[in-house]
């Protein structure tokens, strides 16, 4: 039992985590259960996208963003919007074994998933420890074990048919449950947020599920700066008023009435103003971590928890918007001072970091910490989310956000509004790209191809197993570059036994990186190497140990169709995937090496961005 933090009376049940230590081995084989188990879920439809937690490329920050999106544009268009929060009361405790198995057998899971649950949920001896003092054994009746990887999922998948999540006013994490709605006044938002409570109220009951009263809490958003005015909401005996602080908390992030976040940012300067003074006390000039170490540390636990949630709120040091002649002039974001309290706090954790006087210049300590600043910081984690928004899949929660709302009157009829959001502005930095499809994941038949150890050994390895390839084989060669100027190209060469059949290069443009080179050069190869093949094996050889792993496993989402048009192929004719050394050096190699860094005459495939450039844009 361990205690939870910030709570003062630790004498009652509900200051205390039941945390389940089990069985690193049923640890392990329940990792891999839940991984399939969400994904699979995903890709069938069986969860909501609006809502996040154990499931794959969905994240807590996404729905904060998403969250102040809807906010962000209500209010710019002189709207009110108001935003409750609800919480599962037990949350694992209150699931039941025989209500969460009729559950997955109505989503269509197969009956020995469902048997595994059963067995899962089954037969479990707990005994309680709380500091020295241990229980006797007893056997829950209900509930999922509070530590164990495939709780989340299922607990998910327990809660899938909760009405808002499925529609398109709220968001849950885990047990956490936001329902944001809009309307011209605070009675039509309260009206509004009501009639969700009471579907959600109403799903409990047949459910089995309790809502927690005492963690209800309601956040009003408007410009009018008639603060007191917050009408309550009603729903069934349950009456939710507006918090007392000037914020309201969701998913660890802030949002004040007017989306100024300055609470947010002082409550995360605040803890990671206490990791800092922990790494002071444990050292100085004299004795204690080596500078090194403790500038790892800064990197890896102050700069995140400083700047979590800054894909909600932060937009940018400028903003361009139009002019009353249709000039396009340059604004300031107005967060010039959230970003000096970063600042503050970081200059401090330089100087826990170098051995420096109080009175060294500030610049000077962060160009020897080789750390940012909280601007260069903050831009790098907008420039990062710019790239997490064009490269989500199309049934995420944030895809809709990017699309402008389209007029339904007046002489702008079905022209795209040009109001935008943060998030919408953070998107613009980065150009579109293929959203990449949630497929199902693929494991390897066999060992890994890249062989480890000295690359002499294997280009020798490499030779021999070539010269004992029977000559009806086809071995296609294929290989990817950049030049300087930034384009990518890719090539490829043909061979069946000492035969030369064929060769091909092309260009893939400026948006994409050496990655998608590879990737194409292997699709365009084979797709040439089975025009040639016949029935006979095809194998294609490479040098890149990435683009290896994703044709034999799972696909990455940079230039994911070549992959899968590979993995198609694989399946129905004899293909083989086969990785070359760098230090092979033959000439069929360095024949499809050359062609991919040409230009002029060379195929263009496709200039579109690809995800392997925005990933590079983004760090």
């Amino acid at each position: 039992m361990l205690g939870k933090p910030k709570k003062t009376n630790m004498t009652q049940v509900k200051s205390y985590r039941p945390i389940a230590l089990l069985l690193c081995l049923g640890k392990g084989l329940e990792r891999i259960i839940a991984k399939r188990l969400s994904r699979t879920a995903l890709a069938g439809g069986l969860l909501s996208p609006r809502h996040a937690g154990a499931s794959p490329k969905r994240a807590a920050t996404d729905l904060t963003a998403a969250v102040v999106h809807e906010i962000e544009l209500a209010l710019l268009k002189y709207k009110c919007a108001a935003l409750v929060t609800m919480d599962v009361q037990g949350a694992f405790d209150s699931v039941l074994r025989k209500r969460l198995l009729q559950r997955l057998l109505q989503q269509g899971w197969h009956l020995q998933v469902a048997r595994w649950v059963s067995s899962f949920m089954s037969n479990r001896n707990v005994r309680v420890r709380f500091e020295d003092s241990v229980t006797m054994p007893f056997t829950p009746e209900c509930g999922l074990p509070q530590g164990s990887p495939a709780s989340p999922v299922l607990f998910m998948l327990y809660m899938a048919a909760v009405p808002p999540i499925q529609d398109t006013i709220g968001y849950g994490y885990a047990d956490d449950i936001g329902i944001c709605v809009t309307g011209n006044t605070p009675e039509d938002c309260s009206q509004a947020a009501g009639e969700a409570v009471s579907s959600i109220l109403q799903w409990g009951r047949e459910n089995k599920v309790s809502f927690d009263p005492g963690k209800c809490e309601l956040m009003h958003f408007s410009r009018s700066k008639c603060q007191d005015y917050a009408p309550e909401v009603r729903s069934e005996g349950l009456t939710i008023r507006q918090v007392k602080e000037p914020a309201l908390r969701w998913l660890e992030v802030w949002f004040d009435r007017k989306l100024k976040f300055v609470k947010h940012v002082k409550r995360r300067v605040k803890t990671a103003d206490g990791i800092v003074g922990h790494l002071r006390n444990i050292t100085n000039t004299q004795r204690g971590l080596p500078a090194n170490a403790v500038r790892q540390a800064v990197r890896a636990v102050v700069y995140p928890t400083a700047l979590y949630g800054a894909e909600a709120w932060y937009a940018g040091a400028i903003r361009m918007v139009k002019g009353p002649r249709g000039a396009i002039k340059e604004v300031s974001t107005r967060q010039g001072h959230l970003v000096q309290r970063i600042d503050r706090m970081l200059s401090g954790a330089m100087k826990t970091v170098l051995p420096a006087w109080r009175t060294t210049p500030t610049a000077a300590l962060f160009r020897e910490a080789a750390l940012p600043i909280a601007r260069t910081a903050l831009d790098q984690v907008r420039l990062r989310f710019a790239a997490r928004l064009r490269s989500v899949p199309e049934d995420h929660p944030l895809t809709p956000c990017l699309a402008g709302k389209v007029s339904t009157i007046g002489p702008r009829y079905g022209i795209r509004a040009p109001i935008k959001s943060r998030l919408q502005h953070a998107a613009d930095l980065l150009p579109e790209c293929l959203r990449p499809l949630l497929v199902p994941w693929r494991y390897p038949e066999a060992d890994s191809p890249v062989v480890a150890g000295k690359k002499t050994a294997a280009a020798k390895a490499f030779r021999l197993w070539v010269q004992g390839l029977p000559p009806t084989h086809v071995v296609a060669y294929s290989d990817g570059s950049k030049l300087e100027n930034g384009a990518v190209g890719y090539g490829y060469v043909i061979y069946q036994g000492p035969e030369r059949r064929a060769s091909g290069n092309g260009r893939l443009g400026d948006l994409s990186e050496v990655f998608d080179g590879e990737a194409e050069s292997a699709r365009m190869g084979l797709r040439h190497a089975l025009r040639l093949a016949g029935g006979h094996p095809v194998h294609i050889c490479l040098d890149n140990a990435g683009v290896v792993a994703g044709l034999t496993g799972n696909p990455p989402d940079s230039s994911q169709a070549a992959f899968l048009e590979v993995h198609n192929a694989a399946a129905e004719r004899q293909v083989a995937i086969r990785w070359v050394p760098r230090a092979f050096g033959s000439y069929p190699r360095r024949t499809a090496a050359a062609p991919s860094s040409t230009q002029g005459t060379a195929t263009r495939l496709g200039s579109y961005p690809r995800r392997a450039f925005h990933n590079n844009k983004g760090t």
